[in-house]
């Protein structure tokens, strides 16, 4: 039996890597992919066939079509993409050749624009009847995932609340880096044994309006928030070191340009080659907006900010939702966490857990669909 995945964004390539490596082994397997997700799949060794970037939909539809004709697979599996149309193409085109397809739902947020006819760059003002292109199956984190697609009107025959299995991938990974891969890490960054920050950035200014970001913040002004919180709270400015973690789609030169011009009282760089795991692993504070790594430090157990300062609209943040941490709205928030966490107090993080065996799952629910088949 042959199944072909296809993604994008790189959430949804997190999520489809560890079913791939699963599959691998009894079935006949084969990636296609795009954009972010390339670096990602080379990053891991996994084999795979790039597809071409095209402003035209109609060239990537060709692609795409010429792609299934050539494979004549027996089931696809997808990532999901806000600003890319790759994954919603497929389903489209796979359902016309009357093939199968499931999709892996990354995160607890987005869910209209990866279902509709608009990327998040187009700034529609989504609403639920926007939900125009599925595929026959989705699979989602939790039951608190698939509600929120029910509420939306999505059909329960096509929800599968099967787990994260990238988070459970994480988690499996977390429990095997070493203390000494850490030193490591920390010597050849020039940490030494000093603390750790890392801002994970989010990437949000790109889809400013005018200059203006949708949110009330982009990760530019966060970055500026947590620079003046340091200059304010920090009591000992040569224990502490800051990483900045570009976004995968973002230009690692506005940060390290960032970085020169700024006042921060202690020693920083711009890291985007190392692992996100070592990166977390390493860390004492993880800070950043609402991106999924703050989620996955959390699974790690570390000390998280997320910085939502001018919020304009409340963003469903999964982590937030669940209590395991307060946002910080307004600049006293921030500060109060801050020197909260130079004083090595308790600030109200808690442990992400998460639903187990998602991996075994999602490929159980893969050898239902081929079975099927057969």
């Amino acid at each position: 039996m042959k199944v072909i995945f296809v993604s994008c964004d790189p959430g949804g390539t997190n999520c489809l890597i560890p079913i791939y490596m699963q599959l691998c082994d009894t079935y006949s397997c084969s990636y296609y992919s795009k954009g972010p997700s390339v670096h990602l799949l080379f990053e891991k060794g996994i084999s795979f066939r790039q597809l071409h970037s095209s402003e035209s939909i109609d060239n990537e539809e060709y692609e795409i079509k010429k792609v299934i004709q050539t494979e004549e697979p027996d089931l696809i599996i997808t990532g999901t993409s806000s600003d890319d149309f790759v994954e919603r193409l497929t389903w489209r085109i796979a359902r016309e050749k009357g093939i199968k397809t499931i999709c892996i739902l990354d995160a607890w947020c987005g869910y209209i624009v990866r279902f509709s006819d608009y990327t998040m760059l187009s700034h529609h003002k989504f609403t639920k009847d926007d939900i125009t292109i599925l595929p026959d199956y989705i699979v989602v984190p939790d039951d608190s995932a698939k509600n929120e697609l029910l509420e939306l009107g999505v059909e329960s025959k096509r929800i599968e609340a099967a787990g994260h299995p990238y988070l459970e991938f994480l988690r499996q990974n977390y429990d095997q880096i070493e203390s000494e891969s850490i030193e490591k890490y920390k010597c050849n960054i020039g940490a030494g044994n000093r603390k750790i920050i890392l801002y994970a950035s989010d990437n949000l200014s790109q889809y400013s309006e005018n200059g203006i970001p949708p949110w009330g913040f982009d990760e530019r002004s966060t970055f500026d928030m947590l620079e003046k919180s340091v200059l304010m709270t920090c009591n000992s400015y040569y224990d502490y070191f800051l990483i900045i973690r570009p976004h995968p789609k973002e230009d690692r030169n506005y940060w390290n340009a960032r970085l020169k011009n700024a006042q921060l009282p202690i020693e920083a760089v711009v890291d985007s080659d190392s692992s996100s795991i070592i990166e977390i692993m390493s860390s004492d504070l993880v800070v950043g907006s609402f991106t999924m790594l703050l989620n996955e430090a959390l699974i790690a157990g570390k000390k998280v900010i997320s910085i939502q300062i001018n919020s304009k609209k409340k963003e469903s943040f999964y982590a937030a939702d669940k209590g395991l941490l307060l946002p910080c709205y307004t600049e006293e928030d921030l500060e109060r966490n801050m020197k909260s966490y130079f004083m090595d107090l308790d600030f109200g993080t808690r442990r992400l857990r998460f639903q187990n065996n998602a991996i075994k799952n999602i490929c159980g629910i893969v050898k239902r669909e081929l079975e099927k088949k057969a």
